[in-house]
């Protein structure tokens, strides 16, 4: 069986992710997962395929990419699969258990990658944050609360009121929205 790999490629500038994207799609067997729109102009491209085929693809999107716009950074992360388990909600890898081949100081940074690649979908309950820690969604950042505003359907505040609402009226907001959920 061949391994799968996930290529990343992050950069600034819309028309120039596309043609970047573009030129990786053409110069290696990949399949584009998806673009991951960050804030502030900055974009992820997200590629899947074979190891040495994504490492080809990101490499010529790479070089392709610095000229036309800002690659910020890019890397190819080898065994999907295996990423893709512990990115699953309750996927996590154990820290005292290994991968064939790998010792628990990788498995432990493996886990801390995944939790910092944002792939996982987070979810916002009333009692449990997006770790399952009780109360603690109430701590994250504006940006963060805006982002999570947005993605709950029915959210009492409009669009343009979000991206203007400071902390403490997303915080209220938000314990509005919770509250009136788990009456009905």
């Amino acid at each position: 069986m061949k391994e799968r790999a996930l290529g990343l490629i992050e950069m600034t500038g819309f028309t120039a992710t596309l043609i970047t994207a573009d030129t990786a799609l053409k110069t290696a067997d990949v399949r584009l997962s998806r673009f991951e729109w960050i804030g502030g102009g900055r974009v992820t491209i997200v590629l899947t395929g074979e190891v040495a085929s994504v490492a080809e693809a990101v490499k010529h999107g790479v070089t392709r990419g610095k000229e036309l716009g800002e690659v910020l950074q890019w890397t190819v992360i080898p065994r999907m699969e295996e990423l893709q388990s512990m990115l699953r909600p309750g996927g996590s890898l154990p820290v005292n258990q290994s991968s064939p081949g790998k010792d628990r100081q990788t498995s432990t940074s493996s886990q801390e990658e995944s939790g910092k690649s944002g792939e996982k979908e987070l979810q916002l309950t009333p009692d449990s944050d997006i770790n399952g820690n009780s109360g603690e969604w109430r701590t994250l950042s504006v940006k963060e609360l805006r982002k999570k505003a947005r993605r709950l359907p029915g959210f009492n505040l409009p669009g343009k009121e979000i991206s203007r609402a400071n902390r403490k009226r997303l915080v209220s907001a938000m314990e509005q929205y919770f509250n009136e959920r788990s009456v009905t």
